[in-house]
């Protein structure tokens, strides 16, 4: 069994531009470091791509709507501030606007969504 997230499929609701901007950050500094943070959704097709036969998928997207489980973005916004700033993506400033913005959201019934996962069971083809 393999699983992968996706963080371009991360929501919230009611929409929050400081959650998007959180993913935005997220994603430009993957690809700048050549991770794959979108890998998820296309990870049954990069299994077949190497010959492996993934006889099922399935698709998570768990949400979150009162629970400490909000705090990861802000977090992990908060621990990656050097990497941003170091390349070029956001200033000082913009995190601490972004990180307030996203606190208003926290205490609030906003439904967030934080990655997709996908799992695929594989196996050799022979």
């Amino acid at each position: 069994m393999c699983e992968e997230a996706d963080f371009s499929c991360a929501f919230c609701d009611p929409p929050s531009p400081a959650y998007e901007r959180c993913f935005e950050l997220f994603l430009a500094i993957s690809d700048i470091r050549g991770q794959h943070f979108r890998l998820g959704t296309t990870l049954y097709r990069v299994f077949q791509d190497v010959g492996l036969v993934a006889p099922s998928v399935s698709l998570v997207q768990p949400v979150v709507v009162r629970s400490d489980t909000k705090h990861l973005v802000d977090l992990s916004l908060l621990e990656a501030v050097d990497a941003f700033i170091e390349a070029g993506l956001t200033t000082q400033e913009e995190i601490v606007l972004t990180a307030c913005l996203f606190n208003l959201i926290r205490g609030k019934d906003a439904v967030v969504s934080q990655s997709v996962s996908s799992t695929n069971n594989t196996q050799l083809e022979r």
